[in-house]
């Protein structure tokens, strides 16, 4: 359990101390943001968000009989009559990353940032995965890549974990900046640099400033793994930090050969001309993935052997080229997120999946791509209009308008609509494909197929 003091609570910036008979130097282990899920004897911190602010359940949270609460201080009025100790401080939330940038300081284990435009949660679970068979590994969980998710999870550090991965997620200027301050990572690894959240990057260039920004923010000495196949990245040079290369296609010092892709879409690869690894994740993006997370893993001191037993056993995250079979069709659900590139990439996969049937890919808006996202939309739409024996499904205000001049694609108001259209439609041996942004929630077509 994790174990976190109270002289760090003792030394945020501002905190005062509201019905406490004494602070002491007892220790917290457990945290809670949410008032439903809040236990006896946790702590309740009181966030605020854009469309909420946790302060208007404090009443309910103090019936769970939680040690204290943090509160924010301009936000009196909701804890005035409250009989539960406060910790009040002048933001909850600069407070918990002050606080979880303090107790990730106590850990002097190897601590892995990872971010980039695409694959980062696969990568993430693959590193996990090989890291474990050897060490106990602290990981994100979910999606907890934010700027509060990441202070949540490095709470969740104790005296057992010996290596933890955390993954950092921007859609924002700065927000990798201020994620790197608070973990303190003296390992980092971006996975690539893509067309993401240019409504607000502008371009791949501000893209990569970004994720770079996780280098720019580590101590001399630290560690760096570097994807020699991304153009960007592999400009990237930082004589401060140590760096192992890998590629698919630049000479690199850990590097994969692609053998062939099967007929689930999976494929093979030699790693470092030495062992010869079948991945069990559909795609053959993922090769880039599994060689990221095999550069980790030999920098850690595990053989080509280990890592092809570790890669081999390895089984898609949920809503990531995750492979479902209903009825006699299979569907591919890769509805976490999408982008122009992951987009393409997973089009690239279905193609290459011997598919007795037809293909039903289901497509729904890819968000936050600013200017250039109608022209992004259509040509995805006629990639995968291109595919064999393909019908093409559209989901989301953009790809309505994508599908005005792309007749031969079929546009949806609804999930329901769709599913009820694919309902009517799919055969055995038929394969669906689902991919959107996460606020299309493209993975509720198949709460119809359930």
């Amino acid at each position: 359990m994790p174990e976190i003091r109270m002289n760090d609570f003792e030394t945020l910036t501002g905190i005062e101390w509201v019905g406490f008979d004494q602070i002491g130097q007892s220790v917290v282990q457990q945290i809670s943001t949410d008032s439903r899920t809040l236990q006896s004897g946790q702590v309740f911190w009181a966030l605020i968000g854009d469309r909420f602010d946790a302060h208007t359940f404090l009443k309910e949270a103090e019936s769970f009989g939680p040690r204290f609460m943090v509160v924010q201080k301009d936000r009196a009025s909701y804890f005035t009559g409250l009989k539960t100790p406060l910790a009040v401080v002048p933001d909850t939330l600069n407070a918990l990353q002050e606080l979880a940038a303090r107790y990730r300081a106590h850990f002097d284990i190897p601590v892995l940032g990872l971010t980039g435009s695409n694959g980062k949660t696969t990568t993430k679970e693959m590193i996990a995965h090989l890291l474990s068979a050897k060490w106990n590994v602290h990981r994100t969980a979910g999606n907890f890549n934010n700027h509060i998710g990441v202070p949540l999870t490095l709470l969740q550090l104790d005296r057992k974990h010996k290596i933890a991965v955390i993954e950092m997620g921007s859609n924002h200027p700065g927000e990798i900046a201020l994620l790197t301050r608070i973990a303190q990572p003296n390992r980092a690894l971006v996975t690539n640099v893509g067309a993401a959240h240019l409504e607000f990057f502008k371009s791949k260039e501000k893209v990569a400033e970004e994720k770079l920004s996780l280098f720019d923010g580590m101590k001399a000495g630290s560690r760096i793994y570097l994807n020699a196949d991304d153009a960007f990245l592999r400009q990237y040079q930082n004589n401060a930090l140590q760096a192992v290369t890998y590629a698919t296609k630049q000479g690199a010092q850990v590097e994969a050969t692609l053998q062939e892709v099967d007929s689930t879409g999976c494929a093979r690869f030699v790693l470092n001309h030495s062992v010869e690894i079948q991945l069990q994740v559909p795609g053959s993006h993922n090769v880039q993935n599994a060689l990221a997370a095999a550069a980790v893993a030999l920098d850690f001191g595990m053989t080509e052997t280990e890592i092809k037993d570790r890669l081999e056993s390895f089984n898609s995250a949920e809503k990531r080229m995750q492979t479902l079979h209903i009825n006699g069709v299979t569907f591919i659900n890769d509805a976490y997120n999408s982008n122009p590139d992951s987009a393409a990439a997973a089009l690239q996969a279905v193609d290459k999946m011997q598919v007795t049937g037809r293909r039903w890919i289901c497509l729904g808006d890819m968000l936050e791509l600013g200017g250039s996202g109608l022209q992004e939309h259509r040509r995805i739409v006629q990639q995968a209009l291109l595919l064999p024996q393909a019908t093409v499904l559209l989901l989301g205000e953009t790809m309505q308008v994508v599908s005005h001049s792309d007749k031969a694609a079929h546009w949806f108001e609804n999930h329901l609509a769709m599913a009820e259209m694919l309902k009517k439609s799919l055969q055995p041996g038929d394969l669906v494909l689902l991919k959107g942004s996460r606020g299309m929630q493209m993975e509720k077509i198949l709460d119809y197929f359930k």
